[in-house]
């Protein structure tokens, strides 16, 4: 796997609101924020506001999500784990170490 050129995780997800009403978002590597963001949502239209806050969370979480795929692809990988895990469910845990390779494969390359 190629190392990371994505800026280091965690990050974090700031809200900005005009009289309740969130206006837009902006992710950064700072839990204080920051005035450069690694993304940011300049407007957003407020029929979608809720999907758009939806994907800015999962964004905001998208370093710790790749650490857990890779750890759970290298443990997969390790035949001492899968000596401990029952038969029954090698096959489930190969096809879920197959997709965290994909997704870590698409985050990565």
């Amino acid at each position: 796997m190629s190392s990371p050129t994505h800026t280091p995780g965690p990050w974090s997800l700031n809200f900005a609101t005009v009289a309740g009403v969130t206006v837009n978002f902006h992710v950064t590597a700072s839990p204080m924020g920051s005035v450069d963001p690694i993304c940011y949502s300049p407007t957003m239209s407020p029929r979608k506001v809720s999907q758009i806050e939806a994907n800015a969370r999962l964004i905001a979480a998208a370093p710790e999500l790749l650490a857990l795929a890779q750890d759970f692809s290298r443990l997969m990988e390790d035949d001492a784990t899968r000596a401990k895990v029952d038969a029954s469910l090698l096959g489930a845990f190969d096809c879920y170490a197959k997709n965290a390779r994909a997704a870590i494969f698409k985050a990565t390359a």
